[in-house]
């Protein structure tokens, strides 16, 4: 089956210029439109959100040196120190942040984030306010290392199935 996406909007966002020390960090990320958020959410217990809509977390305008390990992503952690699988975002592996930072105004990840916000949103610490990344580096953070995070946001995508004609074909 084919998907097109008929329609993306920005559901969460945090303007950050965040800088990563060593450690681990929680960022809180808030919901733009309440009104969007529940409906989208709510859509994700049902069996029509699957076939219908995307999640994907957008890190944007990563900038840094190639001193970084693999930093894990997680949502809404209810224990940093024992992270569970099923609040797993993905990875940030970002090889080559020093070049792309210095010539190509930095790098972007995007992830696809519906398994984890299904689980998430059962968990006793949900808000509907916003919601937290954890990020966990692989091993600790070499004292000369810098990543700087300029954007991160929740988009959903709305599908459709089936294909389109295009003006252009």
């Amino acid at each position: 089956m084919n998907y097109n996406y008929t329609h993306s909007q920005v559901i969460a966002s945090a303007d950050l210029n965040y800088s990563l020390k060593p450690g681990i960090h929680t960022i809180e990320v808030v919901f733009i439109n309440k009104s969007d958020v529940n409906s989208v959410l709510a859509q994700l217990g049902s069996s029509v959100f699957h076939s219908t809509h995307d999640l994907s977390v957008h890190f944007e305008h990563l900038t840094g040196n190639d001193l970084l390990p693999v930093i894990d992503v997680y949502l809404n952690l209810e224990d940093e120190h024992s992270p569970d699988e099923a609040n797993y975002i993905g990875a940030l592996a970002l090889y080559g942040l020093g070049e792309s930072s210095v010539h190509a105004g930095g790098q972007n990840r995007v992830f696809d984030a519906e398994t984890a916000f299904r689980h998430a949103i059962q968990q006793p610490n949900w808000s509907e306010k916003q919601f937290r990344l954890t990020l966990i580096p692989a091993s600790p953070l070499n004292k000369n290392a810098v990543l700087q995070i300029g954007r991160i946001t929740l988009y959903s995508h709305l599908k459709s199935t089936g294909s389109h004609t295009s003006i252009f074909n």
